[in-house]
């Protein structure tokens, strides 16, 4: 059994589910005053050359909200203690946005990682509009290991069970225009740098990326309804490292996520229009 306390990962084990002992404690030190870990997941994973490694997934947050995610730790697990991999020194969070936390692994998903997490920040949550429903939850997602063990990285596609009931509609074309986007949306770019606009004619959602730099940046301050001033912050990414350049983007009513076409950057945000948005535009910037 793993336990959040504050800003340590306790594992327990016990033979009666009554009687626990504690085996270990994990933390990194690397965290401020006011942050803690949540909702802690252990999964075991394959790597690109076939080997096992153990992912530590937890959701890290300040108390004033303002830092929210879900951070993992690739490294060892001997069913008593988990041993982070050394070479790894920064931080990895899962997702780039600021509406993805709470996440939760399934099992007997013919050896897949599937993961569900809340689609919400506490920063604005209880400031979100209710029209037939208030909250939601990200598509389910595969996760799979990139990279070699200094530069190893969890990517993460939409799972096969969502993709066999939505269409994917490849874009290539510099717009799209439809009555109203809902599905998934697969975007090739045949430019290093630009700007993917996706809303209606008075809102939308701006994402800026640029290859050389290995930026990408979501600006939703004009999405529509803003239920916290956390809506005006614009997200970066990281772009690094992508030898293909393009999107795979699913949008909902409220909500748009999107994932690199090889995985390695995931971004997930919600939005309030008062009418669905309609069209997906990109732009050069030179």
């Amino acid at each position: 059994m793993l336990v959040a306390a504050l800003n340590t990962v306790r594992i327990f084990s016990s033979e009666n589910l009554r009687a626990w002992t504690q085996e270990s404690v994990f933390s990194t030190g690397d965290l401020a005053e006011d942050e803690i870990w949540e909702c802690p997941d252990l999964v075991c994973m394959e790597t690109e050359d076939g080997k096992k490694k153990w992912v530590l997934i937890v959701s890290q947050n300040t108390l004033d909200y303002r830092k929210t995610g879900v951070r993992y730790f690739i490294g060892e697990f001997d069913g008593s203690s988990f041993f982070p991999d050394t070479g790894i020194s920064k931080k990895q969070f899962l997702d780039f946005g600021r509406d993805n936390y709470a996440a939760a692994t399934f099992q007997k998903t013919e050896n897949r990682n599937i993961q569900i997490s809340w689609m919400d920040c506490w920063a604005y949550a209880q400031s979100t509009p209710e029209k037939g429903f208030r909250g939601i939850m990200t598509i389910p997602r595969e996760l799979f290991l990139i990279g070699s063990k200094n530069e190893m990285k969890i990517g993460q596609r939409i799972a096969a069970e969502v993709t066999e009931r939505l269409p994917e509609i490849q874009i290539n074309s510099r717009r799209y225009d439809a009555g109203k986007l809902s599905g998934i949306y697969i975007l090739p770019l045949k430019i290093k740098k630009g700007k993917i606009l996706i809303g209606n004619t008075q809102e939308r959602v701006d994402i800026k990326f640029d290859y050389e730099a290995g930026k990408i940046y979501v600006d939703r301050s004009r999405s529509g309804f803003i239920p916290g001033e956390e809506f005006f912050e614009i997200k970066e990414g990281d772009l690094r490292g992508e030898t293909e350049k393009g999107f795979r983007i699913m949008i909902d009513t409220s909500s748009i996520e999107m994932f690199s076409l090889s995985g390695k950057t995931a971004g997930s945000f919600l939005y309030y229009a008062e009418r669905p948005f309609q069209t997906i535009e990109v732009t050069e910037e030179v």
